[in-house]
């Protein structure tokens, strides 16, 4: 038999000196502590088991603690838009298109507007040469001047323009005195011969009761050039209040 002493509070296996048998000895009532001791040694293992199950759970995804499916798995992993990229890509191209066609229709805008620019041009051009020489076409192509009268534009052949006078009416010991003071000019690049200037007078039927000429002491007017004459009718015929004008024929 082992010693008491030897076996300890926890128990002890001895063996046999003889037969060699093992068993475990038990340690007397006294030494196995009082209940209140062994209530702590259980709490103190179901909380050692409690914190080891605690840190296991930690150890885990949030959502397998709960017994849940993982928040994310690989069936829930975010997929690229595959048909949003497609739909951007073609929106891209259209756009693209757009652009495209938009600059071609401006560019066939610009195209007509230049066909019907440039002639339009042209015309107009045509048109103001027409009439700033008027007076050199009419002299080289008299033929053109009905055309011109047609239009409302006087010219005549000789390339001379008589502006309208300034006619005045003033009385003097004598009577009474129509003055007038006018001009002629040269609108061609040619030197002409100058004219006289016819000046009738008319009553209010249109009747012409009177008519003189004035005659310029200078025989030639040069290009680009403009002569004043100055004359004047002293007693006038009774309604005669209506002055017309007009260059003599230059026979050629």
């Amino acid at each position: 038999m082992a010693k008491e002493s030897a076996i300890g509070p926890n128990g002890r296996t001895v063996r046999c000196a003889k037969c060699s048998n093992a068993w475990f000895v038990s340690p007397p009532a006294e030494e196995l502590g009082t209940p209140d001791d062994l209530q702590l040694q259980d709490i103190e293992r179901e909380s050692a088991k409690s914190i080891d199950s605690v840190l296991s759970k930690d150890t885990q995804s949030p959502t397998k603690a709960f017994g849940e499916t993982p928040a994310f798995t690989s069936e829930d992993t975010p997929e690229p838009d595959i048909q949003g990229a497609s739909l951007a890509a073609r929106g891209a191209d259209a756009l693209m298109r757009d652009k495209v066609e938009a600059e071609k229709r401006r560019a066939r805008q610009r195209v007509i507007l230049m066909i019907w620019f440039i002639p339009l041009l042209f015309i107009f051009g045509l048109c103001v040469v027409l009439f700033v020489a008027r007076e050199s076409i009419a002299e080289r192509f008299p033929a053109s001047v009905p055309y011109y009268n047609a239009m409302n534009i006087n010219v005549s052949h000789t390339g001379l323009k008589i502006e309208a006078p300034q006619m005045l009416i003033a009385e003097r010991d004598n009577g009474a005195v129509i003055e007038i003071v006018g001009k002629v000019k040269n609108l061609t690049q040619k030197a002409k011969p100058l004219p006289p200037v016819i000046l009738t007078l008319h009553n209010p039927a249109g009747e012409e009761v009177t008519r003189w000429e004035y005659t310029f002491e200078q025989k030639v007017l040069p290009a680009y050039s403009e002569v004043e004459y100055r004359t004047e009718y002293v007693n006038p015929p009774p309604d005669s209040d209506h002055l017309q004008f007009r260059l003599a024929d230059i026979k050629r």
